[in-house]
């Protein structure tokens, strides 16, 4: 029996604007096995999966600057990457679509090691 965990290796897209959180959840995720990529906004998230990259989840912030918000994103993302598991963040209480998976910040690190795994168990 191998001793290596089921999400090692999945491929996070990691979108937070602030720096510090951003560099926060990208180690943290490192550490838990995930590959990261971690980028400061919607627009260049959006470049990047319009490329052609790979990515199992999307980690976003629904508030970013630029031409698209998180929201925005996941949109896209549903629509042209329905594979990509989605879960969204935010420190705003106003609501949001339910269709989405939205943890409220400050997110304690277990919370949101717990939504990883069972939206990642659910995949394809």
């Amino acid at each position: 029996m191998s001793s290596t965990p089921a999400w090692s290796g999945k491929q996070v897209l990691l979108v937070e604007n602030h720096d510090q959180l951003r560099e926060l959840w990208e180690r943290l995720l490192k550490s838990w096995g995930y590959q990261v990529t971690a980028i400061a906004s919607a627009d260049d998230a959006l470049q990047i999966l319009s490329g052609g990259k790979l990515v199992d989840l999307l980690l976003s912030d629904i508030r970013l600057p630029g031409r698209l918000s998180g929201l925005d994103l996941a949109y896209w993302v549903k629509q042209h990457r329905p594979e990509v598991a989605i879960i969204l963040q935010t420190g705003s209480d106003e609501r949001f679509p339910r269709e989405f998976r939205v943890l409220l910040k400050p997110i304690h690190p277990e919370e949101l090691k717990r939504c990883l795994l069972e939206l990642l168990a659910n995949q394809r």
